[in-house]
């Protein structure tokens, strides 16, 4: 790691401190405050993560990994809505990071042990799929689900974060959450409220 080594402070969907991952040189995109990142957390764990900072200062507080990949290069997210994780965080003496796990959808925020499903709306006719994503979706036609620290297996890539975004974006899968949320049977709201004041 060079002296001209830019870092980025990060926000992962976990009660922890915001953690700082270096920028490597030939890394594909470029971060932005309020984008999102693919990074490893502990020995095995990835997670996509969220940029709150970029600066020259490398910290002494934890080893430095580098970010393995970017998935925005415009923010999702912006300043007044990381304020108010903060204040939440403050209110309830929580991390910002949980905070912010709660406020994301699912999709933004994949981890390896999030499980991904086939959407029901996809259509194979009306899409072309590259040789990747008509590996994963072969796989998900024999299983309901498949969690993301599977997918490198399935598809014989290491880094399959951005693959799976790619899907999600294109429709082509859910993250399983989603699927739940879109499917859940419908309960009627007269026949729930009659029950509660009896």
């Amino acid at each position: 790691m060079d002296s001209g080594t830019r870092f980025a402070d990060v926000l992962l969907p976990l009660p922890v401190s915001t953690y700082t991952y270096a920028i490597p040189d030939g890394l594909a995109g470029k971060p932005v405050e309020g984008g999102r990142v693919v990074v490893q957390f502990g020995k095995r764990k990835i997670y996509t993560a969220l940029v709150t900072g970029i600066h020259d200062h490398k910290p002494v507080s934890h080893e430095v990994k580098e970010i393995l990949s970017v998935l925005d290069e415009v923010p999702i997210i912006f300043p007044l809505q990381l304020k108010f994780w903060n204040w939440i965080a403050a209110y309830y003496l929580c991390h910002p990071g949980e905070a912010m796990n709660a406020a994301l959808p699912s999709a933004f925020k994949l981890a390896s042990e999030s499980k991904v499903a086939l959407n029901p709306d996809f259509n194979p006719q009306q899409s072309e799929l590259n040789e990747k994503e008509s590996l994963l979706v072969e796989a998900l036609h024999n299983r309901p689900a498949i969690e993301i620290s599977e997918v490198s297996k399935i598809i014989g890539q290491m880094k399959v974060i951005p693959v799976i975004n790619t899907m999600l974006e294109k429709g082509i899968i859910l993250m399983e959450e989603e699927l739940a949320e879109r499917y859940a049977p419908g309960k009627n709201i007269y026949q729930a409220f009659g029950r509660i004041c009896r």
